[in-house]
């Protein structure tokens, strides 16, 4: 997975995967208006609490009783985004964008559910419409860039991402998305300077060293990734991506006996990553060492990842 991807993917972090249902539970009387604006007003601090289970079901009792109808869809879709249930979210949401079209915050959250359904083209069509409709909203512009990494069109995912930037200048996150883009994009020098940028905000260490790891890397500058996956790990010293990370870059700098430890202390941390068993056992039999690289290619192949040992069986090895 990219690093531009992985961005995205932490920029809708609460819509990316579908979580268990959310009860409405049985099927309960019409509110009386009062009891209808306590419960709207109930959900609104449950929200602001993270009780979101709480919040959607009371947002639900006010719409049923039609009280702020477009608002209590829109927030109760809203708390199934926040419990990671883009499918449930859905109908609420589309029913929203129904009752009240010319609401630009009905359409982002009617946007952030198709995303987190995989639907992207829908998700920027909505995402699109809530900007029709208010364009001076950071977040939108930001999700509209998530949707585009996700289509892999990292360079019209910068262009949103610096229109969302122009709105909120300081925001790191976006700034690392920005940064990713420009890396997948293969715009070294832009992904750089925005991966300085965030280490200036001294609010994503780990972000922007591994940023500028990446960009060293894809550059084979090995001394100066090193040195920027060694700064992160300081920050994060359990993270395997930055171990594997590692092990990349002193594979393809020669030190192939530091890679492989490099690789195993990723695996230490995510013994089920096929991948690093890969590029481990890959790496084993660069060094000679064939026993151990085909026990790790197989390995991984029994979790699914065979493509690598079908190309080293072709060739005489692992059999």
């Amino acid at each position: 997975m990219s690093l531009c991807l992985r961005i995205a993917i932490s920029l809708l972090a609460a819509v990316l995967a579908s979580g268990c249902a959310a009860s409405t539970g049985q099927r309960q009387r019409v509110l009386t208006p009062e009891e209808a604006k306590a419960s709207f007003q109930k959900a609104e601090e449950d929200y602001r609490l993270g009780m979101y289970q709480s919040s959607h079901d009371a947002f639900m009792a006010a719409g049923a009783a039609r009280y702020q109808a477009g608002p209590s869809l829109i927030n109760a879709g809203a708390s199934l985004l926040s419990l990671r249930d883009s499918a449930q979210a859905l109908p609420l949401l589309e029913r929203a964008t129904q009752e009240v079209p010319a609401s630009a915050a009905a359409w982002y959250n009617y946007g952030l559910a198709l995303y987190g359904t995989g639907a992207f083209d829908e998700a920027i069509k909505a995402f699109r419409r809530s900007i029709d409709l208010e364009s001076d909203n950071a977040d939108v512009w930001t999700a509209l860039g998530a949707a585009f990494v996700s289509k892999r069109q990292p360079g019209v995912a910068a262009e949103q991402f610096s229109r969302a930037l122009a709105l909120s200048p300081d925001n790191s996150t976006i700034l690392a998305g920005r940064a990713a883009a420009y890396l997948d994009a293969l715009l070294y020098e832009e992904a750089e300077r925005d991966y300085q940028a965030v280490l200036a905000l001294g609010l994503e260490p780990v972000i922007g060293h591994t940023g500028l790891g990446e960009v060293y890397l894809a550059r084979k500058q090995c001394a100066q990734a090193e040195e920027e996956f060694n700064r992160a790990l300081e920050f994060s010293p359990g993270n395997s991506l930055i171990y594997y990370n590692l092990g990349i870059t002193r594979r393809l700098c020669g030190d192939t006996a530091k890679a492989t430890d490099d690789f195993s202390r990723a695996l230490a941390f995510d013994p089920e990553w096929s991948e690093a068993l890969v590029m481990r056992g890959d790496t084993y039999l660069l060094r000679n060492e064939e026993d151990l690289g085909c026990k790790d290619l197989t390995e991984a192949c029994a979790m699914g990842n065979c493509a690598r040992l079908e190309v080293v069986r072709a060739s005489g090895m692992c059999r």
